[in-house]
């Protein structure tokens, strides 16, 4: 594994990405650290990477409590947050990018520890209406944010979408669209999508994050 050239690699191709879609600003890797550990972490924040995201609240505990004092790097929650680890996901991320119910961002918003409010988050939203992925329907985004927004002390800076599995990522440009339509008609800055197969098409669409595993640490 050559992280230095890949997150190059990566770069390249996001920034070549933007140019062909016309877009200004920069996009935000967010480094899926699902299976590496904290010395790749590390290597990241090295690198210039500022953003990292993990799946499972367990796996973070192990990793995170290995990395350095004063490591600047944003930890967000990027797979499922079942209600019986709320507590803890709460002290050792700082950003949750699925919620996915209104229950769960209200036992969230009970839950946030003072010196942490307004907490950020993500709305996760299921815009290809797969049975097996969690997510509130397009169609129910506007009213779901309404709901989000009488919550006290959770902060609303974007929504999120796991795209379905395709042969071509061209195939997936549509839906990615659809969230950049989404995203504008609520007026949030942030919109979180796109993983390594298919990062770019999710760039030339609107995404201004992209979750990144396997085309960085490959």
């Amino acid at each position: 594994m050559d992280l230095g050239t890949n997150f190059v690699a990566v770069r390249t191709a996001i920034r070549e990405a933007l140019l062909r879609s016309g877009r200004q600003g920069d996009v935000q890797i967010c480094a899926a650290t699902k299976y590496v550990g904290p010395e790749e972490i590390v290597a990241l924040g090295r690198l210039g990477i500022r953003h990292i995201g993990e799946n499972r609240v367990q796996d973070a505990e192990e990793k995170f409590a290995d990395l350095p004092d004063g490591l600047q790097m944003t930890k967000h929650l990027i797979g499922t947050l079942q209600a019986g680890k709320i507590n803890r996901a709460l002290k050792i991320f700082d950003c949750i990018q699925s919620v996915d119910s209104l229950g769960l961002a209200e036992a969230m918003d009970a839950r946030v520890p003072e010196e942490k409010r307004p907490f950020p988050i993500f709305f996760q939203i299921n815009i290809a209406a797969d049975l097996h992925k969690a997510g509130t329907a397009p169609e129910g985004a506007q009213d779901f944010y309404r709901q989000l927004q009488g919550l006290q002390n959770l902060d609303v800076r974007g929504i999120m979408t796991i795209a379905p599995l395709v042969r071509e990522p061209e195939e997936l440009r549509g839906l990615f669209s659809r969230m950049r339509a989404i995203r504008d008609a609520l007026g949030l800055l942030d919109l979180s999508m796109g993983m390594s197969n298919d990062y770019v098409i999710a760039v030339e669409e609107g995404a201004t994050m992209v979750r990144i595993g396997s085309a960085l640490f490959q």
